[in-house]
């Protein structure tokens, strides 16, 4: 048998014509819920059976009408001109319309193609561009409802790189502490990474094993460490468990979280050294390009400049054996690696060697690392515990840790944690942290960029955390200093800041300005056209300049961040470059090259070289030629007009049978992905209608 599932989106326009009741919800702080039509409605507080966790839970017994809902709401502060990131974990039980959205804006369905399922995240972007300083979050239910649970709700400033700043909801996790005495290991490491984030001074014997916790890793010089799948002497070297908090699993479907790991670090002037302890009861791998989806190692080494970094696999096959995968090194590089593995019952044991000449040009002072562990218990990739975020979930380095090369143990550990990527001026908060392992120690603090200076005695066990507020006005790289003396011993810590230039800066004058300098290279090649002066080279400078001026815009109405400066830049270089060239043409200082374009025609192959028919001005002659084109879609097709002036002469615009030859009944432009051999099939239904001539029908096996 097969079960029909049929998808109708509709858009209802609701007249207030009932009474609205504004009440508190089960008295949960922060939060407050309004029921409208008398509908039967309710928002409570349980615990979570599984994990003790307290959780929101919505749930409706009236069926759908017209004004008849339940809305629970909070309210956020915000800032004119600035993007945020929302999002909340959540898991459906019988669920109908049910949504989220802000100020009875768009509405984000909570039941994208189920009304149950378990716990899923959900992430939105929000632009603010009103001059109203608070919004308000929006969970509406308008139809029967079993249960809907929320949890782990999450409102943040975004820069276009991360998330920024602090939570801005009240009542995030709805009290969620456990209200069990036995609480577990993960949780109580957690409240202790939380108690130094939040406090002035702390006293904390665990420290070394809470520093997974952290953005910072110490790494040592390698003495004795031999890669052969044994670390028994690995013992001196700090130890990263993960995890201990819960932004450190990512979980894909329903499984027993039960599988821990540990990372320890070595270096020396040719490697980077991992010892990497894995504990799963149960072993299930796939020794291929496909490694990811099954029990594997997945790390990423990265820099500061980067968005991501060099992601390299691990995985020791069902047979024992181990290999190292990466898509983005030669085999030969590959071979560099070594990798040595073991395996005892339930303990996997990862050890690796690997050359810093693969990725950096010398032995780095710092870098930014991540590794995660992928977990199959027989049903495919159920989860992942990770030290952040930015390999499984996307890729990016921005929330990645520290990892700082340093000569020998130390028993003290000093760094700094904040933003590494903030737009100009923008503020931002940053901790400096001195943890003392040792004996006490006298230690200066100097910060003078914020005009601190601290003399401090710092027992042993004892910890301070000094909050520093920064704003940058110079982009680029930039740096927070702090100068150290420590029993008479000066050294500096240092956190570098990537600042990019803020949205004031393209304002109305910038694009009049790009205007202008439009118009003046137009004049001066219109000039150069006059005197037969070839400007091929500078035609492409003036096409990208005037085609990507256009596509800025879109990028500043999107806050892309990550590319603003970058697009300000290239294309300051353009209209530098053309400028300089066009005027030194004119005034005879400089001679223009006229540029051979490929006619079309046949090809031919000589040697290496791909011969074909050119010209060259007037000239017409058989010469090499190199293609050169790009890909793909919509914007591709849009640009034919300019290849000539973009400078290329190819274009990658595939089309194959799947795009002519349709399956009777398919639906034009939808596709349907399933998964770990989900069978189902997307029709179109004649039949049950809600408007128009057709609904789409997903078809799944029972």
């Amino acid at each position: 048998m097969k079960k029909l599932i049929a998808m109708l989106l509709t858009v209802t326009l609701m007249v207030s014509v009932m009474p609205i009741i504004f009440v508190n919800a089960e008295n949960i702080s922060g939060w407050n819920i309004q029921l409208s039509g008398g509908v039967d409605s309710t928002a409570t507080v349980v615990n979570d059976p599984k994990t003790g966790e307290k959780n929101m839970v919505l749930a409706n017994k009236s069926e759908v009408g017209p004004n008849k809902f339940m809305l629970v709401t909070t309210d956020v502060q915000v800032e004119e001109g600035k993007t945020y990131v929302y999002g909340f974990r959540a898991k459906a039980d019988s669920v109908k319309r049910a949504y989220v959205m802000i100020n009875w804006g768009t509405r984000n369905e909570l039941y994208p193609f189920s009304d149950t399922y378990d716990w899923t995240n959900y992430e939105f972007l929000y632009n603010h561009i009103s001059a109203e300083s608070t919004i308000t979050l929006q969970f509406l239910v308008e139809d029967v409802t079993k249960a809907l649970t929320i949890d782990d709700v999450y409102f943040y400033e975004y820069n276009g790189n991360g998330k920024v700043g602090d939570n801005k909801i009240e009542n995030s996790t709805f009290g969620s502490a456990s209200t069990t005495n036995n609480e577990t290991q993960e949780l109580s490491y957690e409240k202790k990474v939380t108690n130094i984030k939040t406090s002035k001074t702390f006293v904390e014997p665990e420290f070394n094993k809470i520093l997974s916790g952290f953005k910072y890793a110490p790494v040592y010089k390698a003495k004795n460490v031999k890669v052969d799948g044994d670390i028994s002497e690995w013992g001196s070297y700090p130890k990263f468990e993960i995890p201990i908090l819960k932004e450190q699993y990512q979980i894909y479907m329903d499984s027993k979280l039960d599988v821990t790991a540990s990372m320890q670090y070595a270096y020396d002037d040719d490697n980077l050294y991992l010892a990497m302890e894995v504990m799963d009861d149960k072993h299930v791998s796939i020794n291929n390009g496909d490694y990811w989806k099954s029990d594997s190692v997945q790390i990423c080494l990265s820099e500061y400049g980067e968005t991501y970094g060099l992601e390299l696999g691990m995985v020791i096959g069902q047979d024992g054996n181990a290999n190292v995968y990466s898509s983005a090194l030669t085999q030969e590089q590959i071979d560099t690696i070594n990798l040595k593995t073991s395996k005892t019952n339930e303990k996997l044991i990862y050890e690796v060697a690997i050359p810093w000449s693969i990725k950096y040009k010398q032995v780095p002072k710092e870098i930014l690392f991540n590794a995660l562990v992928n977990v199959d218990d027989g049903k495919g990739r159920a989860y992942c515990v990770q030290l952040a975020r930015g390999i499984s979930e996307g890729k990016f380095n921005t929330e990645f840790p520290r990892l700082q090369m340093l000569e020998q143990p130390l028993d003290y550990e000093t760094f700094i944690e904040g933003e590494a990527n903030l737009i100009q001026k923008q503020k931002s908060k940053y901790s400096f942290y001195f943890v003392n392992m040792g004996g006490a120690k006298n230690v200066t603090i100097e910060i003078p960029s914020i005009n601190i200076k601290k003399e401090l005695t710092i027992g042993e066990n004892q910890g301070v955390r000094e909050e520093l507020e920064l704003a940058f006005e110079k982009t680029g790289k930039n740096q927070i200093v702090v100068y150290l003396t420590i029993d008479g011993k000066k050294q500096e810590v240092n956190f570098d800041v990537n600042v990019t230039l803020s949205l004031d800066t393209f304002d109305e004058k910038y694009f009049k300005g790009l205007e202008e300098k439009r118009l003046e290279l137009k004049k001066l090649l219109d000039e150069c056209e006059s005197k037969e002066i070839a400007t091929d080279y500078e035609k492409v400078n003036y096409t990208v300049f005037e085609r990507f001026a256009k596509y800025f815009k879109e990028d500043i109405k999107q806050a892309d961040y990550s590319r603003l400066e970058y697009t300000s830049n290239c294309l300051e270089e353009l209209y530098t470059e053309a400028k300089s060239n066009l005027t030194a043409y004119l005034k005879g200082e400089k001679k223009s090259e006229f540029v051979p374009r490929y006619i079309t025609d046949d090809i031919k192959i000589e040697g290496r070289s791909i011969m074909a028919d050119t010209m060259a001005g007037d000239r017409e002659e058989v010469r090499p030629v190199f293609f050169n084109g790009y890909g793909h879609f919509g914007q591709v097709r849009e640009d034919i007009p300019y290849f000539q002036d973009f400078g290329v002469n190819m274009i990658q615009n595939e089309i194959g049978p799947d795009s002519i030859i349709k399956k009777k009944g398919s639906i034009t432009s939808w596709i349907l992905q399933l998964s770990n051999n989900f069978k189902a099939d997307m029709i179109l239904d004649a039949e049950t209608v809600k408007t128009g001539k057709y609904s789409a029908q997903v078809l799944c096996d029972a």
